[in-house]
């Protein structure tokens, strides 16, 4: 959570505490837990989330890595894979048949996705070459277009690789920032992104938290001085 605060300052995040099991001392809230179930997260909060807790699961072992955590809780605060834009085809091609037939659904479209932020193959929440791989074989292949954001030389493509899930891109702090009422400004030559809340109080501006401990000491452990420290 340090790095989402560290690029979005306006957005605050509360611990909240839990009082036992999925349940958090208060709600709406994000239930950060760690079952043996993977790693997913609810995209945004549903109608349901308002009396009760909107569950974010960080398995283990596979999913304590801050760039994953990032990746879940972008979920859990509304953004969806990138891929799933409706303008992916003119940036990338979806290889269904290599794609397993369980797994179709996280390569749809939304058709009410936000396309007024360049498309990224770098961000943070695009899915890799192979993921759902029912052969082996690619599930998305980037086009020309794809690259040009970083690049116009194909011998480069090759330092572009889909799938990083290390840190958020310019373009993640951008679409986070016009969500929650906050605007981004690149300080050119640095590669990072400064952004400044112009809309103190919003509504949308305060994301509440809780974890089930010890998942609070093992993501602080992992991410100290790097993505996430969790209040």
């Amino acid at each position: 959570m340090g790095k989402v605060r560290q690029e979005l300052p306006g957005i605050e995040f509360i611990n909240v505490g839990y009082k036992g099991p999925d349940a958090c001392n208060t709600h709406p809230a994000i239930y950060i837990q760690s079952s043996n179930t993977g790693c997913w997260a609810d995209i945004g909060m549903s109608i349901e989330d308002f009396t009760g807790n909107q569950k974010l699961n960080l398995g283990v072992p596979g999913c304590t890595d801050c760039g994953t955590a990032i990746h879940e809780l972008l979920h859990s605060m509304g953004m969806a894979h990138e891929q799933s834009r409706p303008d992916r085809d003119t940036f990338v091609e979806i290889k269904w048949d290599n794609i397993m037939s369980s797994m179709y659904s996280q390569f749809a479209k939304d058709p009410h996705a936000d396309t007024s932020v360049d498309y990224d193959i770098m961000s943070i929440m695009h899915d890799g070459r192979f993921h759902w791989s029912n052969n082996g074989k690619e599930t998305i292949v980037v086009k020309e277009a794809g690259y040009r954001l970083y690049t116009d030389d194909p011998g480069q493509h090759h330092r572009y690789a889909i799938g990083q899930h290390i840190m958020m891109t310019q373009n993640d702090v951008r679409q986070l920032a016009k969500m929650y009422n906050c605007t981004s400004n690149t300080i050119c030559g640095t590669g990072r992104t400064d952004v400044r809340n112009v809309n103190n109080g919003a509504p949308s501006a305060s994301i509440k938290a809780c974890s089930a401990q010890p998942l609070v000491e093992n993501l602080a452990m992992v991410a100290k001085n790097l993505y996430f420290n969790v209040l």
